[in-house]
């Protein structure tokens, strides 16, 4: 892992310290390392589970852009957008990002 990444406090409830730290342990890896995997994994599914139900995740700024376009130019982008893959929205997304 690269050493420009920031320390990050994390407060859990004991117990699932402990849970994490025994399969750490089980997975010869750091409780970190464990932490960030399991993160990832979980980041990883919910991407799957998006592309392939064609659910797209709304995050509050995105929610704030669910609004009846007011202009041409609006009505015209969310007709084209509306017609994209799943696929191509995300990475449409991530380019104004």
């Amino acid at each position: 892992m690269s050493r420009d990444i920031n320390p990050f406090g994390l407060r859990m409830p004991q117990e699932l310290k402990q849970t994490l730290t025994g399969m750490a342990e089980r997975n010869k890896r750091s409780l970190n390392a464990e932490i960030v995997a399991r993160l990832q994994d979980s980041i990883t599914a919910d991407r799957d589970y998006f592309i392939q139900t064609g659910k797209l995740p709304l995050r509050a700024e995105e929610k704030a852009l669910t609004y009846t376009a007011k202009t041409e130019l609006e009505q015209e982008l969310l007709q084209i957008f509306t017609k994209l893959s799943v696929e191509k929205k995300l990475a449409l997304i991530s380019l104004f990002k």
